[in-house]
């Protein structure tokens, strides 16, 4: 039987139609990885930004607004954009933490800051963004950082509902609704201006344990990349899908080939005004995303299966026998001071 179809492929290849088709599809192919892997060596290699480029593009001493930027990736955003000339407004939850990263920023880059104190799982309130683009319309905003967002990894059974829509509050809300109350604003303006949303590889395939998270971030990316398509003429418009970085989101894992948040940020911010849709900057964000990007979908649920069950699930579990005696109540103004994750519908806390 398979000496029979293989005369039967011979013959069509035979053909030569058939056999000039197959090649030029090789052709395409080839020429289409060719093109990826080249626009990778610049992203990764050979693009280089420094305070004059931004600058000049768009506008010295202008501000870079960053959600969720007391920590983690987003404190990483921050850093990097006052490293190279912006001023910076951070909107996050616990005002201490705010309020020292912005001495630090002071004293460390000779820029001035703002804290704008709010929480995001209250952004389904009515006039929520409202107050927050009123205060914004006080300065000269160049940059846009929708950053900011919300992670429970467990067993969807044992995921409670505000979790569920704390998550969807979090992580869509504000890339949808605080860009359009601002992007009047950054049209308005002399200069260029850049939005940058913050998607995930998670975004690339239905990732089990991650569920709603996961889900969340193909809103963030479709969202991104449609308004990009649309109005990417008139603003520079950047969708990241960065992978396993070290956040206290992530309970501080340091996944396989992982990044620090500093590493993430400064490898992307690059990219902004020259790329559209990059998983960053650096080589390592890059080969998470090319792989999961063209694996079969059971190889990648199997993937995110398991790192996130020897990972997330498995620093929990630590968590969870090393310090449960001493858990302390999980408050949104003490959530940044802390790592948390749920086990079971419990919420393991550790004291950083």
């Amino acid at each position: 039987m398979i000496g029979k179809a293989l005369s039967f492929v011979e013959k069509l290849i035979g053909h030569g139609f058939l056999y000039q088709l197959i090649m030029l599809i090789g052709v395409a192919v080839a020429a289409y990885y060719a093109w990826r892997f080249f626009w990778i060596f610049v992203e990764v290699v050979v693009i280089r930004r420094d305070k004059s480029y931004f600058a000049n593009r768009y506008g010295a001493g202008t501000w870079a607004v960053v959600t969720g930027g007391s920590y983690g990736i987003g404190k990483g955003w921050v850093t990097e954009l006052a490293r190279n000339g912006f001023n910076v407004i951070i909107i996050a939850r616990n005002a201490k933490k705010v309020e020292a990263l912005c001495k630090t920023l002071e004293a460390e880059f000779g820029i001035k800051t703002h804290a704008i104190i709010v929480n995001f799982r209250k952004a389904g309130e009515d006039g929520f963004f409202e107050k927050i683009a009123e205060e914004l319309k006080k300065f000269d905003v160049s940059i846009l950082v929708n950053n900011v967002g919300f992670l429970e990894v467990d067993e969807y059974l044992d995921l409670k509902p505000e979790d569920i829509r704390d998550m969807i509050t979090v992580n869509i809300y504000p890339i949808a609704l605080l860009t359009k109350h601002l992007v009047g604003q950054l049209l308005a303006r002399t200069k260029r201006s850049g939005i940058v949303n913050m998607s995930s590889v998670a975004a690339l395939a239905p990732m089990p344990l991650n569920t709603p998270y996961s889900a969340s971030k193909v809103f963030s990316d479709f969202y991104s990349r449609a308004l990009q398509l649309e109005i990417g003429d008139k603003i520079d418009i950047l969708t990241l899908r960065p992978g396993p970085v070290q956040t206290a989101m992530t309970c501080d894992v340091m996944f396989p080939l992982g990044l620090t948040p500093t590493e993430a940020a400064a490898s992307s911010l690059k990219l902004l005004g020259f790329s559209k849709l990059s998983y960053g900057g650096h080589w390592r964000l890059q080969f998470w995303g090319l792989i999961l990007e063209h694996l079969p979908p059971f190889l990648q649920s199997l993937i995110s299966q398991v790192l996130i069950r020897s990972g997330l699930l498995a620093k929990a579990k630590e968590y969870k026998a090393a310090y449960l005696k001493s858990c302390l109540l999980y408050t949104s103004d003490a959530a940044d001071d802390l790592l948390c994750v749920d086990l079971g519908g419990r919420r393991i806390i550790k004291k950083k």
